[in-house]
């Protein structure tokens, strides 16, 4: 118990900053380097577009604000876009989905967009934050498919949802907190590498086999906590 705490305790300190500039910044326009709305009230239309405009190599956080909508698009924030926040103006009504797969074939290759090219949310950069965000594959029950794919470290996830069927979310070896958020699916929907502490989280499995599959390095002390979760 007395670890748990302590590791919890890390992860508050690690998330300090990119909770600070969420709660600062909540409905005041002018606290948001870009504004996203599907009806063109805001700076740009999509969340690719404002992902785009960030500055490469900035190290200020940059904030965003999503509408409510729906936003079929396949997402990545690269590598070198780091420090950005991504709070949505309601977690049921700002869903970013696509419909890739495993098997389905890729038109660029011509192959199939295998497991780990399924996801329809690519979070590459260090430092990211999520608020009211739903984060979702709607391909159905095909064989993996990801919901969304985090390889930067030290994400923070608050009051977000993730929905799917196989292998709805994976973390690669990095750090990941998810505090009061619910996560869908089937086999294996939570899937990965990280260390991630999941806080006061709902998990709900559709059926399958296991609800985590993770990879955990050796000599990594912590793989996936769950505190306070509930399974339903």
């Amino acid at each position: 118990m007395k670890k748990i705490i302590v590791l919890k305790y890390i992860f508050l300190c690690m998330i300090v900053s990119q909770s600070f500039f969420a709660q600062t910044s909540k409905h005041k326009k002018n606290k948001y380097n870009f504004v996203v709305a599907q009806d063109g009230s805001g700076d740009y239309k999509t969340v690719q577009e404002a992902f785009d405009a960030v500055p490469k190599l900035k190290s200020e956080r940059s904030v965003i604000f999503v509408k409510n909508g729906i936003y079929k698009q396949v997402i990545t924030l690269e590598t070198d876009k780091n420090n950005v926040t991504l709070i949505g103006e309601d977690v049921d009504k700002v869903v970013l989905t696509y419909d890739n797969y495993s098997s389905k074939i890729n038109p660029v290759t011509n192959k199939g967009y295998g497991t780990s090219g399924s996801s329809s949310c690519f979070i590459m950069a260090n430092g990211f934050y999520a608020k009211n965000i739903t984060f979702e594959n709607s391909s159905g029950p095909v064989g993996q498919a990801l919901a969304i794919s985090i390889q930067g470290d030290k994400a923070v996830f608050n009051n977000c949802k993730f929905l799917g069927f196989q292998d709805t979310l994976y973390g690669a070896d990095a750090r990941q907190y998810f505090k009061d958020c619910y996560i869908e699916g089937s086999t294996d929907f939570i899937f990965g590498s990280s260390t991630a502490f999941f806080d006061n989280c709902k998990l709900y499995t559709k059926g399958g086999s296991a609800i985590t599959a993770a990879s955990t390095k050796e000599y990594v002390n912590f793989g996936y906590v769950f505190n306070n979760c509930k399974i339903s």
